[in-house]
């Protein structure tokens, strides 16, 4: 009877301490997304804007603009880049041979960001189009950024040849001509995935 009571203790134990390390792998879990809410904007009088979106003190993207004045026309294009081997999702066939780079894609909230981006898709070092405004006697706008809705885009984010995926949600004012960063997250586990617009 005694070695009895003894073996359904120490199975207690077991099962207590199993159930109390499931529940603080979850909540490490949960605290593990680094989220940055920003204020920042950027046109084309403005300085470049660098983040740091795993806070380890190293650029991981900039935006900017670049402008190409023409006779009749001035085109200013809404860029990021993306700075050592960090990477963003861009779309497969497009590339804009004024700027050199390609389109970015624009994720739907909740949309998973991951090594899955989709055959339409796929993870580059390249430049990024955000908004293309074409001035000339009418103004005129092009690009997924440029129709005003704030829209997101996904990043990949290696240090240390670890991977850490995450996403940078923005919107274009047209009026003002400027794009802003509103905020960023990033999964601080590596190689696990994050949902567009998840914190």
């Amino acid at each position: 009877m005694r070695r009895t009571t003894v073996k359904l203790a120490a199975l207690f134990i077991i099962f207590f301490n199993l159930a109390c390390s499931k529940e603080d792998a979850e909540l490490e879990e949960a605290d593990t997304f680094l989220h940055g809410s920003l204020d920042s904007s950027f046109n084309a009088k403005s300085e470049i804007i660098e983040l740091d979106l795993n806070k380890d003190k190293q650029t991981d993207f900039r935006f900017y603009t670049e402008t190409i004045n023409g006779d009749h026309e001035t085109i200013e294009a809404f860029l990021i880049e993306s700075v050592e081997e960090n990477k963003i999702v861009l779309a497969n066939n497009t590339y804009n041979y004024s700027f050199h780079c390609r389109d970015l894609v624009s994720l739907q909230p909740g949309q998973l960001v991951s090594t899955e981006t989709g055959s339409a898709n796929s993870w580059d070092k390249v430049k990024g189009l955000l908004a293309v405004r074409y001035l000339s006697e009418n103004v005129s706008f092009s690009g997924k950024w440029s129709d005003e809705q704030e829209k997101t885009i996904g990043v990949r984010v290696e240090s240390n040849g670890k991977i850490n995926y995450g996403w940078i949600r923005l919107q274009f004012n047209r009026t003002r001509n400027m794009m802003m960063i509103k905020d960023y997250a990033l999964n601080g586990l590596y190689g696990k995935p994050i949902k567009a617009g998840e914190l």
